[in-house]
């Protein structure tokens, strides 16, 4: 009887640490974090930026990119003309934004977090994503727009292509 419960245990405990390595490379070495364990101020930037960027869409009128609150990189590549170009073909295909979630954090090992929403727009019919990326010092470091939202998550360079 021991044995068996012993065994039992050894089993579920490997079954758990065997599911959890899963999950952590299907993530791509991203772990979720429970939405509540984030700071509300970091949660209200995130959302203030994406929101800010796309609504920027109808009024041209796009959220500071500053050394404080952005990385260099990310300043340097959305300029004004990219972000107006990027605006007029969602605008075109989906039209403006109506509705944006936040569905899951994601953090990798050095504290960089993913922010992943979901988005509705007035002309789609499927639900799109915008994910939003901060470095370890909360500075914005990339926005993305996906036209159809996955409850996987996907790597930038192994989402999966519309047919």
């Amino acid at each position: 009887m021991k044995k068996t419960r012993l065994l039992n245990l050894v089993l579920l405990t490997l079954l758990i640490f065997g599911c959890k390595s899963t999950l952590e490379s299907s993530l791509d070495g991203k772990k979720k974090t429970a939405i509540n364990s984030v700071d509300n101020k970091q949660k209200k930037n995130a959302y203030n930026f994406a929101y800010g960027i796309f609504n920027g869409c109808k009024t041209n009128k796009f959220p500071k990119l500053t050394i404080s609150n952005s990385t260099d990189r990310l300043i340097n590549l959305l300029t004004q003309d990219l972000l107006k170009s990027t605006c007029t073909k969602i605008n075109e295909s989906s039209g403006e934004l109506k509705e944006m979630n936040l569905i899951e954090i994601l953090v990798d090992k050095n504290s960089n977090m993913i922010y992943r929403y979901k988005a509705d727009y007035e002309k789609k019919t499927d639900t799109a994503e915008i994910r939003i990326y901060t470095n370890s010092r909360n500075q914005f470091s990339g926005i993305i727009i996906r036209p159809k939202w996955f409850d996987k998550y996907y790597e930038k360079d192994k989402y999966p292509t519309e047919k």
